[in-house]
């Protein structure tokens, strides 16, 4: 028994999956923003949490949302209790913090 256990759970193991996602790469030139809409209003920002509207409907584990919720260096939805997406895994704040002008616009 002992010695087959370690196989059995490793066969298990393999067939485990936590999401049902694919992952799709483009590649597009940068475009400028036209119009944009500023989020801080040329604030000094650190530390914030902004709920953000989106124009399309995102599936999170089979739940919508039209909005998601920036807040500080993650991206979150209302309700879910961890983070989905960090891309710094850092403490984000604004270039101009130790001055008198935003220098990190958000739009």
């Amino acid at each position: 028994m002992r010695k087959t256990f370690p196989y059995v759970f490793v066969l298990f193991c393999g067939f485990l999956q936590a999401q049902n996602y694919t992952f799709l790469k483009l590649n597009q030139s940068y475009v400028e923003l036209v119009n944009p809409v500023s989020i801080n209003q040329g604030e000094i920002w650190d530390d914030f949490d902004v709920p953000i509207a989106i124009p399309f409907t995102f599936n999170v584990n089979g739940q919508n949302f039209q909005e998601l919720i920036m807040s500080d260096s993650f991206i979150t939805f209302e309700g879910v209790l961890s983070e989905i997406f960090s891309p710094m895994g850092n403490d984000l704040v604004d270039r101009g913090f130790n001055g008198d002008n935003s220098l990190s616009p958000l739009s």
